[in-house]
């Protein structure tokens, strides 16, 4: 990870709480990046091969390791921050309902 660009790291790192499985719209949205940012950071990764290329617009880890790995390292409160950005609340939050995967552990 530490090779890696600091976009690309969040980029990773946000996808980790989404699970092994994410889309572009959620992860732009948790990360906070803007699309561009997600997609530059995506294509590192993907060239990396840390990350495959499923169908339209949605990723999954290499390994699921890999993304425990990286979820592992990624503070609490960073956890609780990108799920209330990337996920709808119970209290109405204005988060993105993923087009894969699934809700994060």
């Amino acid at each position: 990870m530490a090779l890696l660009s600091e976009t690309a790291q969040q980029i990773a790192a946000t996808a980790s709480v989404i699970g092994r499985s994410f889309d572009l719209e959620t992860v732009t949205a948790a990360s906070g990046r803007s699309e561009e940012e997600s997609v530059e950071a995506l294509e590192e990764l993907l060239a990396r091969r840390l990350i495959l290329e499923q169908e339209s617009d949605c990723f999954d880890f290499a390994h699921a390791q890999l993304r425990s790995l990286i979820y592992a390292e990624t503070s609490q409160v960073r956890r609780r921050q990108r799920r209330r950005t990337g996920y709808p609340t119970a209290a109405g939050g204005a988060g993105v309902v993923p087009a894969c995967g699934g809700p994060p552990p």
